[in-house]
């Protein structure tokens, strides 16, 4: 329908494989920009919207007759204003009567100007750069922004008194936030840290039931985060007297040596392990 519509001079196969390109390039770049936010819903619209704004811009650029490397730079970091200076390059041949050649970049029209010779490969080219490259970015945005490893949270079983040993142990525990990016530039007054948990000493001891008892704010849930591995320590440590988790790991034995393996970590003769 794209092509019967609007470019029937042009192949049909590059219309067709365009779309493709600029979908998953979208998708790619939607997933790195969604990591800097904590929450699904917000992070959804504001990059919904940051895209449109981004296209809208790239449409005002394109009318200005923009040169080759002002063209470039910004297809090749934003997929939504690759995809305007796309339509353009299609308009122009369209325009002129003539099937678009993705080697060479047609001429200067008067309802289309640009100086940009940039060829329409490129473009493409830039896309499939995207797809790959914006993941990889997300996986680094991601480990950095929400990641909560922490070197001092360790889970293993004690190799000295292990039924004495607590089950959770914390020492020293403290979580401070600093003041996000939108409380920095867009609020008034001074910034301050948030601390939530501060100098924290807690032992758990298997068997037992332990109530954390506060009021709303003092604490709690971020407490639990943290033992729970879905926070990271701002300073402290914690341990888990508890062998480290199997999933995901791969056994060349059978089931049966797999058992009597976990059973032996249980006996007197048990070995110390640290994950």
């Amino acid at each position: 329908m794209f092509w019967n519509e609007l470019f029937r001079t042009s192949s049909v196969v590059i219309s067709l494989f365009w779309q493709i390109l600029v979908g998953w390039a979208i998708t790619s770049a939607s997933i790195f920009a969604a990591m800097f936010f904590n929450k699904a819903q917000i992070s959804g619209i504001y990059t919904t919207i940051g895209f449109l704004i981004i296209a809208l811009c790239g449409q005002i650029i394109d009318l200005g007759s923009p040169r080759t490397a002002t063209v470039a730079a910004m297809s090749f970091l934003f997929p939504s204003m690759n995809y305007i200076f796309m339509t353009g390059y299609m308009c122009r041949y369209e325009e002129q009567g003539l099937p678009t050649d993705l080697l060479r970049a047609a001429k200067s029209t008067f309802d289309e100007r640009s100086s940009s010779r940039l060829p329409g490969i490129i473009l493409w080219l830039f896309l499939v750069l995207q797809i790959i490259i914006y993941p990889i970015l997300a996986i680094y945005a991601e480990r950095w922004s929400h990641g909560t490893k922490s070197k001092t949270r360790t889970v293993g079983i004690n190799c000295d008194t292990e039924i004495a040993a607590p089950a959770i142990k914390a020492s020293d525990l403290n979580k401070i936030y600093p003041p996000t990016f939108w409380k920095i530039w867009f609020t008034w007054g001074k910034k301050e840290d948030v601390v939530a948990v501060e100098n924290l000493n807690l032992v758990a001891r298997s068997g037992q039931i332990l109530c954390l008892l506060g009021a709303n704010g003092s604490g709690k849930t971020t407490t639990l985060d943290m033992i729970g591995g879905l926070q990271r320590l701002t300073s402290g440590s914690i341990h888990i007297n508890a062998a480290p988790s199997q999933i995901g790991q791969r056994f060349s034995t059978s089931t049966s040596k797999i058992f009597r393996a976990d059973l032996n970590r249980y006996l007197p003769s048990k070995k110390c392990i640290m994950g």
